[in-house]
């Protein structure tokens, strides 16, 4: 039977998430346990963070077929985030006017928006930031603020001089002021502030939000180990857990200091975002032993910077929002025409410039080597490898501790230590590719020599190359077609599925025509400097790659080249 509810009623629901309606209007899904409602208001922060588990909602009105409206509790939900009696920046968005006549502003910051009533005259302008206090509840359980007004300290006349003053806790905000538009806090890297529970992948996510916000914007500061009353709570705290994400490769190899501090935001940044992102921003560190916090310094970006592949975050006031649909469209449009008309040194649409010409500033925007600082990284130790696997001309193999200097070896392959999520790659002559997971080809070994029926595969062919790699590395296949033009191409090794045996000839990777000459695996890390060259999934079998010689994507070629040598 399902519960019934009065006007006014108000609960706990659980959340389902967000859902858009038939109207492309956006709406939380909650639940009682028995039916499911929808919420429209919701609080600002709820469309661009992950929703919380519950949610405080209040029945707004019950027609006469019993169909319950629900509202989400607001005064409940801000009071519980907004403490009385401290202060909080803001963003005046707009003047508006209620329906009693009164005045008021409309404030924002990265939680919420509200209503901030002001008496008398106008102080603050649309576009303005200001500081308020937590005054009081009002009778309805909502939020009274008042304007913070900071002392002017007159100093003491005397003819002794003045003692040293001990550093304020809140030394950050009279140096960079509230956040805005350029400036934002956040308390750590691993612990969200609203929970003492470390979580480092959740937080990790709104630390790329931010920074990528400020280089779709106008760049700015993003200073780490600071709380919401500007006090500084130190950055120490995050060390022990630079090794906690799931996500990261090279999670367990970070030390527990600044440099390692600096290293996980990087890395992050260069494979969440792109290699380019990781080149924008600048580090350092500040404060005294015991309280030491980050500085990031965030450079603009000519072109988007997209988190994952397809998110995309712009600074808005004093917050980082998520832009789709139409907008995402005008701001990639207009981002990349601020671009061209600064290289062009004029206005585009003024000019009439040239199709041509705006064509090749575009080029050179895409192949720009604005990562070239990044230093490529170096190819494997062979101090760090683990054990080689050799295979012989009959098509077995043995795993041995070092490399094998006998005759009869057709190719051997090195394993490293610590590799993450190995696979084993088979290149084939024939253009094709088999993929499986390493721990599932040593399987069933006999001691350590397996052979597979026929030699080799199911047609007898033997392997070309074989890798070990990571999920996230690519493929690079070279080849010549019938009027000996060489072609380079590349793949994300992601794109191919696992198979269960070695004896599988695999998927094809150069369509018939054309002769393979090499194989070569390279780090996902140089995906963004190659990304013309990378070949969608859909054209795996269909596509022969780029001429080396092409000029469209020489800079990339270029690179490839550098990177393989």
């Amino acid at each position: 039977m399902a519960n019934t509810y009065n006007i006014d009623d108000t609960f706990t629901a659980k959340v389902n998430g967000i859902q858009i309606d038939s109207a492309g209007s956006y709406f939380i899904s909650v639940t009682d346990g028995e039916t499911d409602f929808r919420v429209y208001n919701f609080i600002k922060y709820q469309l661009d963070e992950e929703l919380p588990p519950y949610i405080y909602v209040r029945v707004r009105s019950v027609d006469i077929k019993g169909r319950i409206r629900m509202e989400q509790d607001e005064p409940r939900t801000l009071s519980e985030h907004y403490q009385v009696g401290k202060m909080y920046p803001f963003h005046i968005e707009s003047i508006e006017y209620d329906s009693n006549d009164k005045p008021y502003y409309v404030i924002s910051d990265n939680f919420a928006e509200q209503r901030y009533y002001f008496h008398g005259e106008q102080k603050y302008r649309i576009g303005d930031d200001c500081t308020l206090e937590v005054d009081k509840l009002d009778k309805k359980g909502r939020l009274v603020y008042k304007e913070v007004v900071f002392p002017i300290i007159e100093p003491t006349p005397t003819p002794t001089p003045a003692p040293v003053p001990t550093r304020h806790k809140k030394s950050v905000f009279e140096k960079f002021g509230p956040e805005s538009q350029t400036i934002e806090y956040k308390t750590s890297i691993a612990f969200h502030s609203e929970t003492s529970l470390p979580d480092i992948d959740k937080q990790m996510k709104r630390i790329l939000k931010s920074i990528t916000s400020f280089m779709n914007s106008k760049g700015g500061k993003l200073i780490l180990g600071v709380n919401d009353n500007y006090e500084v709570t130190g950055i120490k705290k995050d060390f022990e857990h630079l090794n906690d994400e799931s996500e990261d490769r090279y999670s367990g190899k970070y030390k527990t200091d600044e440099d390692g501090y600096q290293q996980k935001i990087m890395n992050v940044l260069r494979f969440k975002c792109s290699t380019l992102a990781a080149s924008l921003i600048h580090i350092s560190f500040r404060g005294d032993e015991d309280n030491r916090f980050c500085i990031i310094d965030i450079d603009k970006a000519d072109k988007p910077i997209w988190v994952e592949g397809n998110i995309l975050y712009i600074r808005q006031n004093a917050s980082s929002v998520q832009i789709k649909g139409e907008e995402l469209t005008s701001f990639v449009f207009n981002r990349m025409k601020e671009t061209i008309d600064e290289r062009a040194g004029v206005s585009t649409m003024a000019s009439g410039i040239s199709e041509e010409k705006i064509a090749q500033i575009l080029r050179d925007i895409i192949n720009e080597r604005k990562a070239g600082s990044i230093p490529l990284p170096p190819p494997p130790d062979l101090n760090d490898v683990d054990y080689w696997i050799v295979w012989h001309e009959d098509g077995s193999w043995v795993r041995q501790r070092n490399k094998s200097n006998e005759q009869n070896i057709h190719l051997q392959v090195a394993v490293r230590k610590n590799i993450s999520d190995p696979r084993i790659v088979f290149c084939y002559k024939s253009g094709t590719v088999n993929q499986m997971l390493l721990s599932a080809f040593r399987k069933g070994a006999n001691m350590n020599v397996v052979q597979y029926k026929n030699g080799w595969s199911r047609t007898g062919e033997k392997p070309m190359a074989v890798f070990i790699v990571e999920a996230t590395d690519l493929l690079v296949g070279y080849s010549i077609d019938y009027n000996q033009h060489e072609h380079v191409k590349i793949h994300s090794l992601s794109d191919y599925s696992l198979t269960k045996s070695a004896e599988n000839q695999g998927a094809p990777f150069i369509p018939e025509g054309n002769e393979i000459t090499n194989f070569r695996i390279i780090s996902a890390v140089h995906k963004d400097r190659l990304r013309g060259l990378i070949v969608a999934k859909s054209k795996r079998s269909t596509d022969v790659g780029e001429p080396l010689d092409s000029t469209a994507f020489a800079t990339e070629i270029e690179y490839l080249t550098k990177v393989l040598s």
